[in-house]
């Protein structure tokens, strides 16, 4: 008659043998769906994210000016007047090289919310 120690310790080897047969089939598994060799030829460079343009603006015809205050608080009024608020302006850049006086460049301005670059557009 078998004792309750022989008992357990049959079902511990049942249990080891599957759990071990178990563990080989995910191996096989995991092997299989990764053997295929990588060139390194073949893996492509990561490459950056587009940047967010969304609530860019790009305005025309504010005056030159080398205190970048003054044209700011100037492309402050004309938003104002073009949508009848004061809208949040995340950052404003002249494009189109270095400061001339006879010259009015662009300004790439940044805006705080897409919703408000929508304002202006309409």
């Amino acid at each position: 008659m078998a004792t309750k120690v022989d008992l357990l310790h049959d079902e511990q080897q049942k249990f080891s043998m599957k759990l071990d047969q178990a563990v080989k089939s995910i191996q096989q598994t995991s092997s299989s769906r990764h053997s295929a060799a990588v060139d390194i030829h073949q893996v492509q460079p990561a490459v950056a994210p587009e940047p967010d343009r969304s609530r860019n603006v790009v305005i025309f015809g504010i005056a030159e000016n080398r205190d970048h205050n003054t044209w700011h608080s100037e492309i402050d009024k004309v938003l104002c007047a073009v949508t009848g608020r004061n809208i949040a302006i995340a950052d404003a850049t002249r494009l189109g090289g270095r400061y001339a006086a006879d010259k009015v460049r662009p300004v790439l301005t940044k805006l705080q919310s897409v919703w408000d670059r929508r304002l202006i557009l309409v």
